[in-house]
């Protein structure tokens, strides 16, 4: 309740303050002759194939899809019991130890644009470094025994895991760079699409192999799983990290700006 009652607050600003145009805020137009009615659905639904035709559409949002999937299936369903059944933090403990993630993600996302947009003019290169060190935090958690992060690296290792996850932000600025800008909300949404699918296919397929490795112990009704169990599932998890990583290497280096011609790919 105090979550939803806090976001009124921007709600709020957000009604009094944003405006759809400069001009609306007394600021000068911008590219007033360019200026049109709005797109009807016929021409939403044109515009669509030439952007999912567009091979250089598709990398950047691969490497965004496996990175948030793999990522959300930590921080969102598999991180707490992970930490509760095998390292025998406390539900509290656990999820403060956890948070470390969301807390890099706060940070990097800005300081990823940051570097992109105003240090490197690169879009390429940031997602490449970012999309190696996120799958490098996965074979981390996916080593056996005593060669597992120890309890004091945990927090640590989520914050720098967070950060490196942040390069997933680029998808946006990458996939918008190399198609039409006039069509920029509709590959904002072709974007959003395989990301979240992805997002649902992993949080059941990581739950299907534990549930393949589960040896019938359960805690009031609540499974527990073996080390070896989290170690495969978060191998999945490292393979896409992986494959990310080998996506980010076909990313079309843009130099922040929009490289798009009509006629070409």
């Amino acid at each position: 309740m105090l979550v939803g009652a806090v976001t009124l607050l921007p709600a709020l600003a957000s009604l009094l303050l944003v405006r759809d145009r400069p001009d609306a805020a007394g600021l000068p137009a911008v590219n007033p002759e360019r200026r049109r009615a709005g797109a009807s659905i016929t021409d939403v639904l044109a515009s669509i194939p030439a952007i999912v035709t567009n091979p250089r559409s598709w990398p950047p949002v691969l490497v965004a899809a496996c990175v948030y999937a793999t990522l959300i299936s930590l921080l969102g369903l598999w991180g707490v019991p992970y930490l509760t059944q095998i390292y025998g933090f406390g539900r509290v403990a656990a999820a403060n130890t956890l948070a470390w993630l969301a807390v890099g993600i706060v940070i990097g996302s800005p300081l990823v644009g940051w570097l992109s947009d105003r240090r490197l003019r690169r879009r390429k290169l940031p997602f490449v470094v970012s999309a190696g060190l996120y799958a490098a935090c996965w074979l981390v958690l996916t080593a056996p025994g005593a060669a597992r992060p120890h309890p004091t690296l945990l927090a640590p290792l989520f914050l720098f895991m967070g950060l490196t996850a942040s390069g997933l932000i680029l998808v946006w600025a990458c996939v918008r760079e190399v198609n039409n800008p006039a069509h920029v909300g509709i590959v904002i949404g072709f974007c959003n699409a395989p990301i979240f699918l992805a997002f649902a296919m992993i949080q059941w397929l990581t739950g299907a192999v534990l549930d393949a490795t589960w040896t019938g112990l359960d805690a009031g009704g609540v499974r527990l799983y073996s080390e070896a169990g989290y170690r495969t599932a978060f191998g999945v998890c490292l393979a896409l990290a992986a494959g990310s990583l080998v996506m980010s290497l076909f990313v079309t280096e843009t130099r922040c700006r929009n490289i798009w011609r009509r006629g070409a790919h």
